[in-house]
């Protein structure tokens, strides 16, 4: 005869068979506790829709049996007898046992013929085998050289807990069968796992002895300062890459902030971004040349000071959301930014050297700061801002936005035979120079825009000069006004040039820009606003 049990759900008492079997159908419970005496054996169905439970407390049972043909998730399985086993079987996709009581020695799910397990291990379990499905286990101590952590067919997920259970070849032998090895901020010698195709990374982490092929293929799923150390990296005349996958894992997009990337000798960093990805930092890859950004989430990136490599480029033309790129702080050379192809809005900030520019079909913000920048905005109604230098600035189709609020930063100097930004695209009626109220008020007075034949000089070589030649042939400009001028022979080109506020042409404090291929042989007053 068996015994009677009874189930306490919440406090609530149902009955129950003898050999405790439980049966679930579409349940949301609390916690399911057993109340009785002599139950050595428990068995619970899952059917119907997914069940959901908090602790699970079978009392002494030394077998527990999980008969899952619908998805079950327990916050934990609990028993008070010594060695014991579960089995989970059936066909069921996802079963999830939480914390396994420490009385648990044997798991066996290899009778899930289509899912797999997640269950976070204790100092007890010796013996644990996965179902077909992909299995997902967090990693105890195993106890003795026998202990054996296999998770099967499938592809399965070691999710390390602390670093000394696996901080030995002999440890890491114990775990087999999995493809994947995932941390939170664990540091980890991946040269110990023999099945591992993929890293899963969060918080501030080391990975040391990285294969090329894992450097490869390493996801991170939530804010992450990372190490990576690929072998032999620094030798000279060995190219490195990694490729970085942005994603919690979860439908939902969300935001996940990187920190410092650091990977020392890494020449090329490729990130696609599932979720929303920010990098804060980009100090610790040295030797970066190339940055490839991919993916349908938003990007930001802050390269800090670091110090760039010859023809570095940070690409984002394969991302399809908003790329914001930032390398104020960067050092030593220049660097080729590309934003996003797509309609997306570009923001992208050059270094204080040489740079380039590019943006896509979106309404981008590109500003190139001191250098003497190449900035493309392609179509879209962009916002271009040269900065200090002589900058070649393209707009591209669409009416777009030439910055020139601060006049200094387009100068040729007293002798400088060419200099000043230079913008190759300019439609007047169509795209606009932005240089301030004062600027644009004094151009809308009458007198205030100076162009036309007479405002032309013969180059001599000194571009200065001769723009100031230009303007006294044609009449003086009025302060904060503007001149269209046009120079033959050396330097021959039009010219631009807005007043400081004094009202004669000073080389060094009033901007020139080289109008190159403008469609309109003169400006009107309308195209300068504040």
């Amino acid at each position: 005869m068996h015994e009677k049990a009874d189930i306490i759900v919440d406090k609530h008492r149902v009955a129950a068979a003898t050999n405790a079997v439980t049966n679930l159908s579409g349940a949301t419970l609390g916690n399911v506790t057993l109340v009785g005496a002599g139950i050595v054996a428990s068995t619970i169905n899952s059917t119907g829709k997914a069940n959901t439970t908090a602790v699970i407390d079978l009392l002494a049972s030394k077998t527990i049996t999980i008969n899952a043909d619908a998805n079950l998730t327990a916050a934990s399985i609990a028993t008070t007898a010594a060695s014991s086993s579960l089995i989970v079987k059936g066909a069921a996709a996802k079963i999830n046992v939480g914390i396994l009581d420490s009385d648990i020695t044997t798991v066996d799910a290899s009778g899930l013929n289509a899912g797999g397990l997640t269950a976070t291990l204790t100092t007890g379990v010796t013996s644990f085998k996965g179902g077909a499905g992909a299995d997902a286990v967090t990693t105890a101590a195993v106890t003795g050289a026998a202990g054996s952590i296999d998770g099967g067919a499938g592809a399965d997920r070691l999710i390390v807990a602390v670093a000394t259970d696996v901080d030995s070849a002999a440890k890491a032998a114990r775990f087999v069968n999995f493809e994947e090895v995932a941390s939170n901020g664990v540091n980890l010698d991946l040269s110990t796992f023999a099945s591992v195709t993929k890293i899963i990374t969060q918080g501030t982490t080391t990975l040391d002895k990285v294969s090329a092929a894992l450097a490869g293929n390493i996801v991170v799923n939530g804010g992450a300062t990372p190490t990576i150390n690929v072998i032999g990296a620094t030798n000279v005349g060995q190219l490195d890459t990694i490729a970085l996958t942005v994603s919690d894992e979860v439908a939902a997009k969300s935001t996940i902030a990187l920190g410092n990337i650091n990977a020392a000798g890494v020449e090329t960093i490729n990130i696609n971004a599932v979720d929303n990805a920010t990098v804060t930092l980009l100090t610790g890859a040295t030797a970066l040349t190339n940055m490839n950004l991919s993916g349908a989430g938003d990007f930001i990136v802050t390269t800090g000071a670091l110090a760039l490599n010859v023809n570095t480029k940070i690409d984002a033309s394969a991302a399809t959301g908003t790329v914001t790129i930032n390398a104020t702080a960067a050092t030593t050379n220049g660097v080729d930014i590309i934003g996003t192809a797509s309609a997306k809005v570009n923001t992208l900030t050059g270094s204080a050297q040489a740079d380039k520019l590019t943006g896509g079909a979106g309404d981008d913000i590109l500003s190139g700061l001191a250098g003497n920048d190449i900035i493309i905005g392609n179509a879209g109604k962009d916002t271009i801002t040269g900065g200090l230098g002589a900058d070649t600035l393209t707009g591209g189709a669409d009416a777009d936005v030439f910055v020139f609020t601060t006049l200094v930063d387009s100068l040729v100097g007293a002798a400088a035979v060419t200099g000043g930004d230079s913008i190759t695209d300019f439609v007047s009626g169509v795209d606009d120079f932005k240089v301030g109220g004062t600027i644009a008020a004094a151009v809308a007075t009458t007198g205030g825009l100076k162009q036309g034949a007479t405002y032309t000089a013969a180059g001599t070589g000194n571009l200065g000069t001769d723009i100031g030649a230009a303007i006294t042939a044609g009449g003086a400009m009025i302060a904060s006004g503007a001149a269209v001028v046009t120079i033959t022979g050396t330097g021959a080109g039009t010219y631009l040039v807005i007043n400081d506020a004094v009202g004669i042409f000073d080389a060094s404090a009033d901007a020139v820009i080289q109008l190159i291929g403008t469609s309109s042989t003169t400006l009107v007053a309308g195209d300068f606003i504040a």
